[in-house]
């Protein structure tokens, strides 16, 4: 019986570092997705990655509570397998779209730059500035 133990604390702390390192990837990619352009298609891809593995753990959140109450645990794991399998097929639907390759370009992004008092007064009096490529 020790030895039975034994094993099943060693598995525990297994999967403790597995789900640890999950957790540390998706916080890397989290902060990899947020420095990336927006007109990157991989960006659109992860950050739907990201969304379905949030609603995949918000899932099971929501599954513990539910478990001891016999006849719902039975009925919301039927149905929260069925939508959780179509959401993440919708996934395969989303990779797609993003590398079809028909994406509007990204808005020019336009900068404003204050005139200077000089160029200010130079207009006002109809002098030119002088350069100094003139």
């Amino acid at each position: 019986m020790e030895s039975f133990f034994q094993h099943f604390f060693q598995f525990l702390g297994i999967l403790v570092l597995c789900v640890t390192g999950l957790i540390a990837l998706a916080m890397v990619l989290f902060v990899v997705i947020m420095r990336m352009p927006g007109s990157n298609p991989l960006k659109d891809v992860l950050t739907s990655l990201l969304w379905r593995l949030g609603a995949t753990a918000g899932v099971a959140a929501v599954a513990i509570p539910i478990q001891p109450v016999p006849g719902v645990d039975a009925a919301y794991d039927m149905g929260s397998s069925l939508l959780l399998a179509a959401y993440w097929l919708g996934f395969l639907w989303d990779i797609a779209r993003a590398f079809k390759g028909n994406r509007p370009p990204p808005a020019p992004v336009m900068k404003t730059v204050a005139p200077s008092q000089e160029e200010e007064a130079a207009k006002a009096t109809g002098a030119r500035l002088w350069s100094k490529d003139a």
